[in-house]
C-alpha cells in the first residue's frame, strides 16, 4: 500500500505544481518592500492571530477586522488553507503582539525567542493548527492628524511597510515565510474613512499572492510523518 501512496501524493504533488498558478487572483501593481521570503513548506491548517495595527496618524475605523476578513478569505479560498482561530485572551493578543515586533527586526533565518517560540506551539497544538500566521498593518497618512487608535491587538510599533506578514511552523514555531507591501493604492490621498473595499482587497491579495498553496490533504499526512 504504500508504494502505491507515493505514487499518488507524487501525482498530486505534480498535478498542483502545474496547476497552482491557475488559480491566481488579480494583482494590483505595487511597490513591494523586500523581505526575507522562502517556501511555507508542508502547511495546511493555519491558525490566524489578531491583527496587530499601529495606526500613527491614521484614524481608519474598523481597520483591523476589515483587514482580517479580507485575509482570512483570500488565503482559505485562493490559498486553500484551512483557518482556525485562537481564543480570544489576553495570552493571544501578547503573542500578537510580540511577534510583530520581534519580525520587524528579524532576518532571514532568525528564530523567535524562545518564549514566544514556546507559547506559539502550545497554542498551535491546543488548536490542531500545523502553522500560525501573523497580520501587521501600520498604514501612513501623510498630512492627516488625529489621535492614536487602540486596534484589535492594541498599538505597537510602526514598521518600514504599511503592511507585513509570517508565517511560523506550528510545531516548532519557526519562521518559514514572509513578505511586506506597500499598496499603491494605499499611496494616494485617502478619505479618514481609509481605503475602499477595493484597495483593502487588493492590498491582501498582493500580500499574499506570493505564499504557497496549501498541501493537499492526501499528502498532510505524509509530510507529517517524515
Amino acid at each position: 500500500m504504500r508504494p502505491i501512496r507515493l505514487a499518488l501524493a507524487a501525482l498530486l504533488a505534480a498535478a498542483l505544481a502545474a496547476c497552482g498558478t491557475g488559480r491566481e487572483a488579480p494583482a494590483a501593481g505595487t511597490a513591494a518592500v523586500p523581505a526575507a521570503a522562502g517556501g511555507v513548506g508542508p502547511l495546511r491548517r493555519l491558525l490566524v492571530l489578531p491583527v496587530t495595527y499601529a495606526p500613527g496618524s491614521c484614524q481608519w475605523p474598523d481597520m483591523a477586522p476589515r483587514l482580517d476578513q479580507s485575509a482570512v478569505l483570500f488565503v482559505r479560498d485562493w490559498k486553500g488553507y484551512d483557518i482556525v482561530r485562537p481564543p480570544r485572551s489576553d495570552a493571544t493578543l501578547r503573542l500578537a503582539r510580540g511577534l510583530a515586533e520581534w519580525q520587524r527586526a528579524a532576518s532571514a533565518g532568525d528564530r523567535p525567542p524562545a518564549p514566544l517560540r514556546s507559547e506559539l506551539v502550545a497554542l498551535a497544538r491546543d488548536a490542531g493548527a500545523d502553522g500560525v500566521l501573523l497580520l501587521d498593518a501600520a498604514p501612513d497618512c501623510a498630512g492627516v492628524t488625529g489621535k492614536t487608535l487602540t486596534a484589535l491587538a492594541g498599538v505597537v510599533t510602526r514598521p518600514a511597510a504599511p503592511l507585513e506578514t509570517a508565517a511560523f511552523d506550528g510545531r516548532h514555531g519557526t519562521l518559514v515565510w514572509r513578505n511586506a507591501v506597500r499598496p499603491a493604492l494605499w499611496e494616494a490621498e485617502l478619505p479618514r474613512s481609509g481605503p475602499s473595499a477595493y484597495a483593502m482587497q487588493r492590498a491582501i491579495e498582493e500580500l499574499y499572492q506570493p505564499m504557497d498553496n496549501a498541501v493537499p490533504a492526501v499528502l498532510a499526512p505524509a509530510a507529517r510523518e517524515e
